[in-house]
């Protein structure tokens, strides 16, 4: 029997993650994370009232930003890795 969670269709147990699924779950920033990072920002910014939003979305762009420039620094080095064997 499946039922409704999230908009995704759920089993009674779920399929284990591919390889792919696993790198790309690696690859996100988590809640925890983001949680993390913002309550850092808002530290620094002297523990401001009614203002948790700010350092959540600034918490969550640092976090895009460099979750992108790892992807882009793994692209490149896999390119330049197949490259290099096929010159060979």
């Amino acid at each position: 029997m499946k039922m409704m969670v999230g908009g995704n269709n759920v089993g009674p147990a779920c399929e284990p993650r591919t390889p792919a699924e696993e790198a790309f779950a690696a690859s996100e920033p988590t809640w925890d994370s983001t949680a993390q990072l913002a309550y850092e920002l808002w530290e620094r910014r002297g523990r401001p009232l009614a203002s948790a939003e700010v350092d959540w979305f600034a918490a969550e762009k640092a976090l895009a930003s460099s979750t992108s420039k790892d992807k882009k620094a793994k692209a490149a080095h896999g390119n330049k890795t197949t490259q290099s064997r096929s010159a060979a």
